[in-house]
């Protein structure tokens, strides 16, 4: 029971799904939304079902129904008993039918891509716990999917999630996808409804996942769409929602919930810590073999990789919270002579880049993603792959193109000649030359490029936050200082890092400062800025043209350190061993790793 929600309230079932510290603010935004969506089909006052007893008296009917103090009268006083009679005013049991909700079908459908992260998120929760509320009180079955995960021709199953439980809610707030939904999604689910004969169908993404009005094929309920944007106003913590359903449009501003919250339901329920420090609890995993490489955050800081001292490649497995339990780990072992060059994931598989013989190679632990014994990749242009081209540290190696469900994925990752390399399912090729960065921007890998690579801009380096569209250049100034150049990819069209200029800030990093990536500021309204890794090589701090802040400070120095792309997570390797992985920007410790023996 959360406390201040009356037990009697329409969404006490909904609510009690969370865990009790949950959701106190979500009563007003549930009543604001459902009132825009409506009730599901009234039903009729006198059904058409089996007979149920009486409901009470009517003045029709036929007269083996008559209540018995009509018959009374026809004893007593006849003639008035003929009267009412004439007049129609005898009065009749009625008989109470059984009533069935004529939506006897509720489904919907979420788009949780790319374009609904964040504020859009809670958003779809929102609209979740309404739609499922809505059908339980219209007594219809309710259902709801992942529009990227469409069922098969024939199966009338896989992919629709029956009822809402605990377990489905928690199912539902981890299952984010990187990619947008294709039309064919759409088809394969509107073909699914049509077939199962659905009589209420919601699509829930953000504007534009299907086109206005769209009806489906033999059925006369038109599809209702809900759609979630974010406010991009100083200071305003809200979601601008659209509710269509055929010619009815309404447009409405849900606030949402308090921060802290929001952090834990977008961790799927996950409590926070009290304070943003390493809770006691956290379990201290011994070290199997002291790490060589960089870390390497994969499977969107799910997974953090190295190359350890044993000759292997480990991987460890980063929960969404802090746990007691010792972190789990595999190894792989690489081969006599192979050098790796990068890492990668791709359909929960590790990727591997790697040299052998003068020759690029990309295979997968298990060798069901990439075909074992077909790992060469070679460039059409002979020598197009020199010694001087190996990454200076393991590189990530990032998803190109997913490929079909039973075709070889594409991957590319930067050299140490500033190149973005493809590689291909069956060769390799240059992407781009001059390559400072390459980051997700709308939903594709782009490489970011600058027309002035020379010896002097060594250190030239760009980062791009996914979400946020913001990106920044940081290289070596006139002054021989870091200098920060803030850009905002909008304005130049994703494709090249522009130098300063129109709608560009430089600001001066603190000397020594190593830039790691882009993350959401610690500050709700800050925006986006650097993480950075102070000369002290402990402390981590938060940096924008306008505002800096200290993340938080570790207890021995750092070897080297990396961030996943959206910068919500960052690993750190010790020089004596040791490994840690922290959340950001709220720090919270996730796993430690302890120097091995």
């Amino acid at each position: 029971m959360i406390a201040g929600l009356a037990s009697d309230s329409p969404w006490a079932p909904m609510l009690g799904l969370l865990p009790p510290e949950l959701g106190r603010s979500l009563g007003p935004s549930l009543d604001k939304l459902a009132a825009a969506v409506g009730p599901l089909r009234a039903r009729a006052r006198t059904g058409t079902g089996a007979p149920d007893g009486f409901e009470g008296l009517s003045l029709r009917g036929p007269y083996d129904r008559l209540v018995l103090s009509e018959w009374a009268l026809a004893d007593l006083l006849p003639e008035e008993f003929v009267r009412r009679a004439a007049q129609g005013e005898h009065a009749f049991y009625q008989l109470a039918r059984r009533d069935e909700a004529r939506a006897k079908t509720s489904v919907a459908l979420f788009d949780p891509g790319p374009m609904q992260l964040g504020g859009p998120r809670i958003g779809q929760l929102l609209a979740l716990l309404v739609l499922a509320g809505r059908a339980r009180a219209a007594g219809a079955s309710f259902g709801w999917a992942t529009l990227q995960r469409p069922p098969a021709q024939s199966d009338t199953a896989t992919g629709l999630w029956l009822g809402l439980t605990a377990v489905d809610l928690r199912s539902f707030l981890l299952g984010r996808t990187a990619f947008a939904p294709a039309p064919a999604d759409l088809d394969g689910w509107f073909e699914r409804a049509r077939r199962d004969d659905w009589e209420d169908l919601w699509v829930i993404g953000p504007p534009g996942t299907i086109p206005p009005g769209r009806r489906l094929s033999g059925v006369k309920t038109p599809v209702g769409r809900i759609e979630l944007s974010d406010v991009f106003e100083p200071g305003v913590r809200a979601l601008d929602v659209t509710v269509a359903r055929g010619a009815h449009r309404r447009t409405l501003r849900v606030e949402l919930p308090p921060e802290d919250e929001c952090l834990q339901l977008l961790r799927g329920g996950v409590p926070l810590p009290p304070k943003p420090v390493a809770p006691v609890g956290l379990a201290r995993t011994p070290g199997i073999a002291r790490p060589v490489s960089p870390p390497i955050l994969l499977a969107d800081g799910r997974k953090v990789a190295f190359l350890d001292a044993g000759g292997c490649v480990t991987v460890y497995t980063v929960p969404d919270a802090p746990s007691p339990k010792r972190a789990r780990y595999l190894r792989y072992a690489i081969t006599s002579g192979d050098r790796v060059l990068g890492l990668g994931w791709a359909r929960r598989r590790l990727v591997l880049v790697f040299e052998r013989a003068g020759e690029l190679h990309v295979s997968d632990t298990y060798g069901d993603v990439f075909r074992a014994g077909d790992s060469l990749r070679r460039f059409d242009a002979p020598g197009t792959w020199h010694p001087g081209a190996r990454p200076a540290a393991l590189a990530r190696v990032d998803l190109l193109a997913p490929g079909s469900a039973t075709g070889t994925p594409s991957m590319a990752f930067l050299d140490g000649a500033r190149r973005l390399i493809a590689l291909l399912p069956a060769r390799a090729a240059v992407l781009a030359e001059h390559a400072v960065g390459a980051a997700y921007f709308n939903e594709r890998l782009r490489a970011f490029v600058h027309p002035r690579i020379d010896p002097a801009l060594a250190s030239l380096r760009a980062f791009v936050h996914p979400s946020h569209v913001a990106a920044a250049v940081v290289d070596a100034g006139p002054e021989a200082k870091l200098a920060l150049r803030w850009t905002c990819l909008a304005r130049q069209g994703g494709a090249t890092v522009p130098p300063v200029g129109a709608g560009a800030a430089v600001m001066h990093l603190p000397e020594g400062d190593e830039v790691l990536g882009l993350t959401p500021a610690p500050k709700l309204g800050a925006g986006v800025g650097l993480i950075a890794l102070a000369p002290d090589r402990r402390t981590l701090r938060w940096i924008s043209p306008e505002h800096s802040a200290v993340l938080f400070t570790v207890g021995r120095p750092v070897r080297d350190a990396t961030t996943t792309p959206r910068g919500d997570r960052v690993a750190l390797a010790f020089e004596d061993g040791a490994l840690e992985v922290w959340s950001l920007p709220t720090p919270m410790c996730l796993v430690r790793v302890e120097p091995p023996p």
